[in-house]
């Protein structure tokens, strides 16, 4: 297991029906990889302005499956993961409040929801590949 901050952890998702879906039309498989980067996110102003601020983890969507980049030794504690993990949800629910016009506290529930039947019944298999 990697040690170093500068360890990433990759992660799989194999059981690809369980993405959702994006509203965005599926574009030629040579145009989304000349286009990949330019679909990635911003990082926030917060970031680019703060000359200690790091990447936690990187989240893509890609045939039809999750991948994940996950810097590791950050925290000591897993329950520092919940925090974020609950923060995440929190903003999840603001965009889906601003975008869909769903109220934050019923977004919250439907999100709780939808973690919890995950953690209980897995319906994707992780798969982990370090990285230095």
């Amino acid at each position: 297991m990697c040690s170093s901050r500068k360890c990433a952890v990759w992660v799989s998702m194999s059981n690809s029906s369980r993405l959702p879906t994006t509203r965005t039309t599926t574009a030629s498989r040579s145009r989304r990889s000349k286009e990949t980067m330019q679909q990635a996110l911003e990082p926030p102003f917060s970031a680019m302005s703060d000359p200690d601020a790091y990447e936690i983890l990187r989240l893509w969507g890609a045939d039809g499956a999750q991948h994940v980049n996950i810097k590791g030794g950050l925290w000591e504690d897993p329950a520092s993961w919940g925090v974020v993990l609950a923060d995440l949800a929190r903003h999840a629910a603001q965009v889906l409040e601003r975008d869909e016009g769903l109220k934050i506290p019923d977004s919250l529930r439907r999100i709780q929801d939808g973690f919890l039947a995950e953690l209980n019944n897995p319906t994707t298999n992780i798969t982990s590949h370090e990285r230095h």
